[in-house]
C-alpha cells in the first residue's frame, strides 16, 4: 500500500511540473518504477512559459535590482515588495511546522529560464524601472520603417549652441535608408542605400558618388536600430529624471557604454520612441540630436530608393571619401577622433566635413564668407611617410615638415587628396600651398589656395608653431647657363597673362632645357627624354635641383631658380647643369 501511494504521489508531482520530494523516489523498492516513469514523462512535449513570461521575468528581476538600491520607491512598487517582516514571518511559519516549501530546484529552473531568454533579458535586468530596451524594441518591432526630421546642434564647453544640420531620414529594417540634408553646411546632399548601390548626390552641383551597398559603414546620427543595439550593449543604464519634451512625457537615461564616456538619451514614456540624445563631449564639443518629428511607416517610398536620371551629372564610382553632416559622424566612419584647430579669432569657418573609411582619415574644409580662399585640413593615422618629389624640407617646431609651394605640384596633390564633392572648390585651384607632417602617431596635411601666412594660422592652431623652410646650402652647377633677366621678366608677364603655363613647372622646364641640349635647332615631335625621368631631389622654395635618370640625357642634373618672383606664380629658369658621365648619344 505504501508503495502504491509513493508512486501515485510521484506521478502527481510530475504532472504538476514540480520536482518530486526525494522521499518519493529514493526508496529502493520504488526507485526502479520511478526511473521508468521519468523516462516516459520525458517523451511528453515540453511545457513552455505562457505569453508575456519573458517580460514578466525581466520586469521582476530589474525591479528587484532597482528596489535594492533606491529608497525613493513609489506606492505601487512599495506594495509589491516583500518587507523584512514578511520574510521573518515566513521563517517563523516554517519553524511552526506549517509547510511553505520553496523548492531548491526553483532557482535552477530560473537560471535555465534566464539562459533560455538569452543575454537580452539578462542585460535588461540591470536597467531602471521603466525598462528602456524593452520599450524601444517593442515600438520598433511594430513597423517596417520610420520617417523623421532630425535636428543636430553642437554645444561647446561654455554652453554656446550652434545649429549644425536639419535632415529628413527614412530607414527600414532591411538596412535601406534615404537621408536628405535640409539645412546646414551640406544642404541638399542626399545619402542613400537601396541594398544594391549606395550613393551621395548633390543636385546643385550635378555630382553623384556611387559605391557598392556593402560594406557600408555609414550610420546617420540617431539611427534608431543602432541606438537600440548600443543601449543593449551598454555597461550601465540609469534613469535620471522624467521630463516633458515637445509636449510628450519622456524619461531621461544616463547611458555608459563599455570603455566609453556616458551620454544621455530621452525616450518617450508612452511609445518607447527615442526623442533626443546628448553625446559625450569630444574636444570640448557635444552634440544634441533630436527628432523634431518621427513616425513609424510601412516602408520607404520607392522614388527615394533610386537616384534617378544622371544625365548631365559628374559620376564618380571610385570616391572613397564620404561627406558627413557632423564631426561625430566623421569620427564614427574613420574610427578615431579629430583634433579641431581653434580658429575662433579668424574669419574662417568650417564649411564641410568628409571621412574616408579605407584610409581612416578625416578632412575638414574651411572657407571665408564671400571669398574664394579655402583651406583643407586632413588628419589620418600615420604610416611610413612617402616623400613628395617637389616638396621643400621644412620644420614645425621640432617636427620635420614637407612643404609644397609651387602651384603645379601642390595643385596636383590637392586634387589627389581631395577626392570628394568638396574638392570641386579646392581641387580646381592652381595656386595651392600644402604642408604635411607627422605628430603623435598621426599625419596631418594643411593645404589651401591662400597665402602661406593663412596656412600657418591652421598649422599653429594644431601644433603651437608655424611651418618654416629649412635653410639649405645651394650646390654649384658644373656648367653655368647664361640668362637675360629682362627676357625673364617679359616671360613672367606672358605667363601671368595665361601663356606658356609650363614655365611654372620646374620639371617641365628641365625637360625642355635638356631636350634643347640634344636638339639645339629645336624640338620636333615627342621630347627625347620622358617627363617621368626628371625628379626633384632638392627644393629650397625658390631654387630646385632636378636629377635626370636617363643615359640619353647629356645632363645628369639641372639647376633652376625663380629669378623674377619667388612664390607659386613665379616662373622657373635653368641656371646650370651637371654633365652626365654615362651619356649615350
Amino acid at each position: 500500500m505504501k508503495k502504491d501511494k509513493l508512486v501515485s504521489e510521484y506521478i502527481d508531482k510530475l504532472n504538476q511540473e514540480q520536482v518530486p520530494d526525494k522521499g518519493l523516489w529514493a526508496e529502493e523498492e520504488v526507485k526502479e518504477l520511478t526511473d521508468v516513469i521519468r523516462a516516459l514523462k520525458n517523451l511528453d512535449e515540453p511545457v513552455c512559459p505562457k505569453e508575456g513570461f519573458e517580460k514578466q521575468l525581466s520586469d521582476t528581476r530589474w525591479r528587484a535590482y532597482h528596489e535594492a538600491g533606491d529608497k525613493n520607491i513609489d506606492n505601487d512598487t512599495q506594495q509589491s515588495r516583500l518587507s523584512s517582516g514578511d520574510i521573518k514571518g515566513m521563517k517563523n511559519k516554517k519553524k511552526s511546522g506549517k509547510k511553505h516549501n520553496i523548492a531548491p530546484a526553483f532557482w535552477g529552473v530560473a537560471a535555465a529560464a534566464a539562459v533560455f531568454l538569452g543575454v537580452f533579458y539578462l542585460k535588461d535586468s540591470l536597467l531602471p524601472v521603466d525598462n528602456p530596451v524593452y520599450a524601444m524594441e517593442q515600438s520598433y518591432e511594430k513597423a517596417n520603417a520610420y520617417h523623421g526630421i532630425i535636428t543636430v546642434t553642437s554645444i561647446n564647453g561654455e554652453g554656446r549652441r550652434s545649429a549644425q544640420a536639419v535632415r529628413e531620414v527614412w530607414a527600414d529594417k532591411e538596412g535601406r535608408y534615404y537621408v536628405k540634408e535640409l539645412q546646414g553646411m551640406e544642404e541638399g546632399l542626399i545619402t542613400a542605400n537601396n541594398n544594391k548601390e549606395k550613393w551621395q548626390k548633390k543636385k546643385e552641383v550635378n555630382y553623384i558618388s556611387l559605391s557598392p551597398s556593402f560594406p557600408d559603414n555609414y550610420s546617420f546620427t540617431f539611427e534608431i536600430g543602432k541606438e537600440i543595439k548600443d543601449i543593449k550593449e551598454a555597461e550601465e543604464v540609469k534613469e535620471a529624471e522624467k521630463v516633458i519634451i515637445g509636449g510628450r512625457q519622456a524619461v531621461l537615461y544616463k547611458v555608459t557604454p563599455k570603455g566609453g564616456d556616458s551620454y544621455r538619451l530621452w525616450i518617450d514614456k508612452k511609445t518607447g520612441v527615442p526623442l533626443k540624445k546628448l553625446t559625450a563631449a569630444v574636444n570640448g564639443i557635444a552634440y544634441e540630436i533630436r527628432y523634431a518629428d518621427i513616425d513609424y511607416t510601412d516602408g520607404i517610398p520607392e522614388e527615394y530608393l533610386s537616384y534617378g536620371d544622371l544625365t548631365g551629372y559628374v559620376v564618380n564610382r571610385n570616391d572613397s571619401w564620404q561627406l558627413c553632416a557632423t564631426l561625430e559622424e566623421a569620427e564614427n566612419l574613420s574610427g578615431f577622433s579629430s583634433k579641431l584647430p581653434d580658429i575662433s579669432d579668424t574669419s574662417y569657418s568650417l564649411i564641410e566635413i568628409a571621412a574616408n573609411t579605407g584610409e581612416k582619415a578625416i578632412k575638414l574644409y574651411y572657407g571665408h564668407d564671400g571669398q574664394d580662399n579655402k583651406v583643407a585640413v586632413v588628419e589620418k593615422a600615420a604610416l611610413a611617410k612617402e616623400e613628395t618629389g617637389r616638396a621643400v624640407t621644412g620644420s614645425i617646431g621640432s617636427m620635420k615638415a614637407e612643404i609644397i609651394t609651387d602651384a603645379v605640384a601642390a595643385g596636383s596633390v590637392a586634387v589627389a587628396e581631395a577626392g570628394s564633392i568638396a574638392a570641386e572648390s579646392l581641387g580646381q585651384q592652381t595656386d595651392i600651398t600644402s604642408v604635411r607632417w607627422q605628430q603623435k602617431g598621426r599625419e596631418y596635411q594643411v593645404m589651401g589656395n591662400g597665402s602661406m601666412d593663412e596656412i600657418n594660422v591652421f598649422i599653429k592652431a594644431l601644433t603651437g608653431s608655424k611651418a618654416v623652410l629649412a635653410k639649405t646650402k645651394e650646390n654649384t652647377p658644373q656648367i653655368k647657363v647664361d640668362y637675360d633677366i629682362k627676357t625673364e621678366e617679359e616671360t613672367q608677364k606672358s605667363v601671368d597673362a595665361g601663356h606658356q603655363p609650363w614655365r611654372l613647372d620646374p620639371a617641365f622646364v628641365a625637360q625642355v632645357f635638356t631636350s634643347l641640349l640634344i636638339y639645339p635647332e629645336g624640338i620636333t615631335g615627342d621630347y627625347p627624354i620622358p617627363y617621368e625621368d626628371f625628379k626633384i631631389i632638392k627644393n629650397s622654395g625658390s631654387s630646385v635641383e632636378i636629377q635626370v635618370d636617363n643615359k640619353k640625357s647629356p645632363a645628369s642634373k639641372v639647376y633652376l631658380k625663380q629669378l623674377v618672383r619667388q612664390d607659386s606664380t613665379g616662373i622657373w629658369t635653368a641656371v646650370g647643369y651637371d654633365k652626365n658621365k654615362n651619356y649615350e648619344k
